[in-house]
C-alpha cells in the first residue's frame, strides 16, 4: 500500500471505506491506523494470505468486514463491539464455537470446514441473515432452554446433517425440513413442549428421544 493511496484515503469520506482484497496482505498494514483512517467502518481483506483475523482492526470502529478466499490456520474474532456484518466464505475455517454473537445481523460462513453447526449462528439466522451452504456439517449440537429456533432455510444449507440434538429448547413444533434429512440418524428432542408426534421421512434414523405433552 503505498503513500498516495493512503493520503487519498485519509480524511476524505472514503476513509470509512478500506478496500485491500487482492493486495497479497499476509498482516495488517501498519499505514493503516486509528489516525490514518479514524472513521473506518467498513473493510475488505478478501483474497489475500492472512492466517488470522488482524486483531488491530479493534482499534476501528468496524461494521463491516469481508475477509473471504483468507488461509486461516485458527479462526478467532476481534473485539468489534459494532460489527454487524462479516462475512468469511471460503477461509478453511473448522471451529467458529468461541464467537459471541454482539450485534452480528449478517454471517457468511460458506465453503469452509465446518462439521459442526455452532450456536451463534443459530442466533444470528433468527434476527438476521446466515450462510453456511458448502460445509461439511454433521452435527447440531443446541442444548438448553434459551436458545434460537432452528429455521428451515437453516436446515436446507446441511443436507449431510447426521446427529442433532435440540434437547431442553422448550420447542413446540420441529422444521419440517429437519424431519426430512435423507442422512440423520440421531435425533434427540427431550425435554421440549411438542404437542404432536412429527412426520419423520428419514430413512437412515436410529435413534430418536422425544417427550409429548399431554394437552388437557
Amino acid at each position: 500500500i503505498n503513500a498516495e493511496y493512503m493520503g487519498r484515503l485519509a480524511g476524505s469520506p472514503c476513509a470509512e471505506e478500506l478496500r485491500l482484497a487482492r493486495f497479497g496482505l499476509s498482516a495488517w498494514p501498519r499505514v493503516v491506523t486509528p489516525a490514518a483512517c479514524p472513521a473506518l467502518r467498513k473493510v475488505n481483506i478478501s483474497v489475500n494470505n492472512l492466517t488470522v483475523l488482524p486483531q488491530q482492526m479493534e482499534l476501528f470502529p468496524i461494521v463491516a468486514a469481508f475477509a473471504g478466499s483468507n488461509p486461516f490456520s485458527h479462526f478467532v474474532l476481534p473485539k468489534m463491539p459494532w460489527l454487524q456484518v462479516l462475512h468469511l466464505p471460503n477461509a478453511g475455517i473448522v471451529d467458529f464455537q468461541d464467537v459471541k454473537k454482539g450485534e452480528l445481523q449478517e454471517l457468511d460462513l460458506s465453503a469452509n470446514r465446518l462439521t459442526d453447526l455452532p450456536l451463534v449462528v443459530g442466533h444470528i439466522a433468527a434476527i438476521g441473515k446466515v450462510q453456511v451452504v458448502g460445509n461439511p456439517v454433521v452435527a447440531l449440537n443446541w442444548t438448553g432452554g434459551l436458545l434460537p429456533a432452528l429455521s428451515g432455510a437453516l436446515v436446507r444449507q446441511c443436507p449431510h446433517l447426521k446427529w442433532v440434538d435440540l434437547s431442553t429448547k422448550l420447542l413446540l413444533h420441529v422444521p419440517p425440513e429437519l424431519l426430512r434429512l435423507t442422512m440423520l440418524r440421531a435425533l434427540n428432542l427431550n425435554r421440549n413442549a411438542l404437542v404432536a408426534l412429527p412426520t419423520i421421512a428419514c430413512p437412515q434414523l436410529r435413534k430418536m428421544e422425544m417427550e409429548i405433552k399431554v394437552m388437557n
